[in-house]
Parts: C-alpha cells; sequence; structure tokens
C-alpha cells in the first residue's frame, strides 16, 4: 500500500467512464468531495500532520466565524442573535426574502446586541430586482448594522450588482464555486466580497484568484455535518485573505453532527485543528442512532 507516498494534488476520481478530472476541477461534486475528505484524512493520519498542512500550511490558526438564523420574526431574530452575542460572536448571517420585514429584523437584533454586532443579509438572490436591493439597501444604512449583502439578486446578471454597489456603502457579496463566474465578477468590479466554496483544494484556488484581486473572502457552508464542515475548517485556514466570518453552522443547526468533538469556538473564532488528518472522529452511537435501514 503506498497511500504514505501520494501526491495529493494529483488525485483522480473517476466520473464519466474512460474521463477523469483532477482535484483541481471546478466541475467535480459532492462525490469528488468526499472521496477528497476521506484521502487527506488518511494521509495526514499516516504522516502525522493536519489537512491543512497538506494543503500548503495555516496562514492562521483561528479562523472567523459567525452565528446563523434562518428565515424567522423580528422578535425571534433578536432572541436568537442575542444568544449568538453571548456566545461571542460578532456577527450573524440570516437568510430572507424581500418581502418578509427585514428591517425591523436587523433593528430587533440591534437593540439586543450593538452595532457591532453586524448582520450578513442573504436572500439567496430573493431581493430581485435593483429597486428592491437599492431601496432596502438605504434602509439598512439608516439601521446601522448591516455588514454583509450577500446574493441579494440573481447572480448571472453582474450588471445588477454593479447598480447596487454605486448606490450602497454596505459591501456586496456574491456566493461562487467556479473560478470562470468569480474572474468574471472581479473583471466587471461587481463584488467587495467573495463567498467561496468548492472542494478544499478549489476553493484554496479561488482564494487565490480573489487575492490576486485584493478581495477578501469567507468559506461557504450548506449547514453540513461535522467531517465535511471540519474539511471546511482546514481550508478556510489556509488562504490569507479568507478574514470575513466563515459559516461553520452545523454544529448548533442540527440535532447532531455525527462526530464526537466538533468544530471548538472561542470569542467568535472558529480554533483550527491540529491533530492528524481532519482532526476529528465519527460518533457511532450517534451513526447507528440516526441509521436508516
Amino acid at each position: 500500500m503506498k497511500i504514505a507516498s501520494i501526491d495529493i494534488m494529483t488525485v483522480v476520481v473517476p466520473t464519466i467512464p474512460g474521463r477523469v478530472h483532477s482535484a483541481s476541477f471546478w466541475g467535480t461534486g459532492a462525490g469528488y468531495e468526499a472521496f477528497e475528505m476521506a484521502v487527506f484524512d488518511i494521509v495526514g493520519k499516516i504522516r502525522n500532520c493536519p489537512v491543512h498542512a497538506l494543503l500548503g500550511g495555516a496562514y492562521r490558526d483561528r479562523v472567523p466565524a459567525d452565528y446563523w438564523i434562518g428565515h424567522q420574526t423580528p422578535e425571534d431574530s433578536a432572541m436568537n442573535a442575542r444568544l449568538g452575542y453571548e456566545r461571542g460572536f460578532h456577527g450573524v448571517k440570516m437568510k430572507c426574502t424581500s418581502d418578509e420585514p427585514m428591517v425591523a429584523r436587523v433593528q430587533a437584533i440591534l437593540e439586543v446586541t450593538d452595532a457591532s454586532f453586524k448582520c450578513t443579509i442573504d436572500p439567496n438572490q430573493r431581493f430581485y430586482r435593483p429597486a428592491e436591493a437599492i431601496a432596502l439597501a438605504k434602509q439598512f444604512e439608516a439601521v446601522g448594522n448591516v455588514g454583509v449583502l450577500e446574493d441579494p439578486m440573481a447572480k448571472w446578471n453582474l450588471d445588477w450588482y454593479c447598480q447596487l454597489r454605486a448606490a450602497t456603502t454596505i459591501p456586496v457579496a456574491l456566493h461562487l464555486a467556479n473560478p470562470h463566474d468569480i474572474i468574471n465578477a472581479i473583471k466587471v468590479e461587481a463584488v467587495d466580497i467573495f463567498n467561496l466554496g468548492g472542494s478544499m483544494w478549489q476553493f484554496i484556488y479561488n482564494a487565490a484568484i480573489a487575492d490576486a484581486a485584493g478581495i477578501p473572502c469567507w468559506h461557504g457552508s450548506g449547514n453540513d455535518l461535522g467531517v465535511m464542515e471540519m474539511a471546511y475548517l482546514h481550508a478556510a485556514s489556509v488562504p490569507r485573505n479568507c478574514v470575513m466570518p466563515s459559516d461553520f453552522v452545523g454544529s448548533w443547526t442540527r440535532e447532531d453532527d455525527l462526530i464526537v468533538d466538533g468544530i471548538q469556538f472561542e470569542k467568535g473564532e472558529a480554533i483550527v485543528p491540529t491533530k492528524p488528518g481532519l482532526g476529528c472522529e465519527l460518533d457511532e452511537d450517534a451513526l447507528e442512532k440516526y441509521r436508516i435501514n
């Protein structure tokens, strides 16, 4: 078995018969990501080093992180944001649409925290048109605690993002994984910040593209389970421009993240693991509990 001498950067995984994609190919999906995490974990444990060392080395030992809430009333938003504030987080990311009482939500959060506790507004493209997005942005500016507008409108229409950036002082972010899309957004100056995804290697490559343009980023999430979020944390620790609060939210949005010890948070930062491999263990009891026959 020669796994200890494997060159991680040339790992390939079959996708279509007769065709393979390297780990740097942006089109690989969740199946590839599972393969990548497994290989990195194995190699890290054999070499007695954490995964971030195999990715080029951690730039930081703590990664900023935000709290997270979904679609809620202003009252519930305030209550849950207060929990994040009391736990030491410096901001909260929230899902929403343009027909929700968004101004009331951010105002309610401000009343139970303070102006330094920033809200990242993520409607998943459901502010629909520039007129709606700009009008809401102006109202958010007046409240004073909105730090980022993420994916407010259709992501394919970069002209709309340029209009929004010209009309507001609130930084605008796009959540992207395809490097071609990232480059196109940079070329037309459509964004201030990127929320980046992709496999571990792809995230690092994507972050390097943003860094070359002087644009900061954070690591996105899909409310994932513990193993994947540990992989996110290792990847997010490597790029120097990953300075925005990342989305490591599965440990408090899920009943169980299926690992023994999840990500450790302190003062709004996720502590980067130093144990070999991904630095986590599957919770066998939890696996049995949630197993579907």
